[in-house]
């Protein structure tokens, strides 16, 4: 399901209350190399808006060089633009 392009809904969700049957949740982000571009307005939250490119997500506190390399490499092999290291930032608020 791709969140940019469809509506939908989630019914409400109540959880076990013992050890070990609780769910665990995983975010996953999908960068697909047919993705279509995204509003502008949408560009403080992904480090691309451009289509078919790896836009990334969340990167956490031991993001580096290293883990750039990783995506860059993952991109290439892909066939899609590298994600870029900073968050995209509208024209319009640039200055």
């Amino acid at each position: 399901m791709n969140n940019h392009v469809m509506l939908h809904s989630r019914t409400p969700f109540e959880d076990f209350e013992e050890e070990g049957r609780q769910r665990l949740l995983y975010r996953l982000w999908l960068a697909t190399p047919n993705s279509l571009r995204l509003p502008e307005s949408w560009g403080g939250y992904f480090r691309s808006i451009e289509p078919g490119t790896v836009r990334g997500g969340i990167r956490g506190h031991e993001y580096d060089d290293e883990r750039l390399a990783f995506e860059t490499r993952q991109a290439a092999d892909l066939g899609m633009p590298a994600p870029a290291k900073e968050r995209f930032v509208p024209e319009r608020l640039a200055s």
